[in-house]
C-alpha cells in the first residue's frame, strides 16, 4: 500500500471511529455531520470526501461489524458434528453482537424505517445473507451425516432456526438494560429446545 493510500485509509478510519463513538453515545439522530468531523479531526468537506451522506457512515460501521461476525470454518477441518458447528458460530455471534449491542440497537431502529428495497440493500443484508445460506449449507451437512431425526429435512430445520435466530437476535437488541449473562442462557435454552426437537445427538 502506498503513503497515500495509507494516509486514506487512516482518515476513513478516524471517520468511522469518530462517528461509532458518537452515535453510541449520543443517537443517530442527535449526532451532527459537524460533530462527527470535528471528533475525527477532519473537515466537513473532507468528511463528505469519504462519506456523501450520515447514513453511509452508519451503513459503513455496520459492514465493518458485519465483516468480523465469525464466519464458517471448514466442517471436514473443524472436527465437529456439523450441528455442533452451527450452535458455536452462533453463540460466537451473540458475544461479538454483545460488545456492539448499542450501536446495533441503532443500525435496527434505523433500517426498521426503511422500505424494504432499501433495507435489501444495506450493506450488512448481503453479509446477513452469506452467513444463512452457511447455516443452510450446514443443515444440508447434517442431513447427509444422518445428524437429523427421521422426518426432519434440512429445509424444515434451516427454516425453524432461522427464524429462532431472528427472535434471538431481536429480543437481545430491543431490551434497553438486558443482563448479557441471562440472555446467554436464555439463548442456550431456546437454541437447546429447538435441537432437542430435530437432531439425533443434541449439541450438549
Amino acid at each position: 500500500m502506498s503513503a497515500l493510500r495509507k494516509r486514506k485509509e487512516q482518515t476513513r478510519m478516524q471517520i468511522l471511529f469518530a462517528a461509532y463513538q458518537l452515535f453510541t453515545a449520543n443517537g443517530f439522530e442527535a449526532t451532527t455531520v459537524d460533530a462527527i468531523a470535528l471528533q475525527a479531526g477532519v473537515s466537513r468537506k473532507t468528511l463528505f470526501n469519504y462519506f456523501p451522506s450520515k447514513d453511509q457512515l452508519l451503513w459503513e460501521i455496520a459492514r465493518d461489524w458485519y465483516e468480523q461476525s465469525p464466519g464458517m470454518p471448514n466442517p471436514e477441518e473443524a472436527g465437529k458434528p456439523a450441528l455442533v458447528l452451527l450452535r458455536d458460530i452462533f453463540m460466537d455471534q451473540l458475544h461479538l453482537l454483545e460488545q456492539h449491542r448499542g450501536f446495533m440497537q441503532i443500525v435496527l431502529r434505523h433500517s426498521s424505517g426503511m422500505d424494504i428495497d432499501k433495507a435489501l440493500l444495506h450493506p450488512g443484508q448481503a453479509i446477513e445473507d452469506r452467513c444463512m445460506a452457511e447455516a443452510l449449507g450446514l443443515f444440508h451437512l447434517a442431513e447427509q451425516r444422518g445428524e437429523l431425526l427421521p422426518g426432519v429435512s434440512a429445509e424444515t430445520a434451516y427454516h425453524v432456526y432461522a427464524a429462532l435466530r431472528n427472535l434471538i437476535v431481536r429480543r437481545w437488541l430491543l431490551l434497553t438494560e438486558p443482563d448479557p449473562n441471562l440472555l446467554i442462557v436464555e439463548a442456550k435454552c431456546m437454541l437447546s429446545v429447538f435441537f432437542n426437537g430435530c437432531a439425533v445427538h443434541p449439541p450438549g
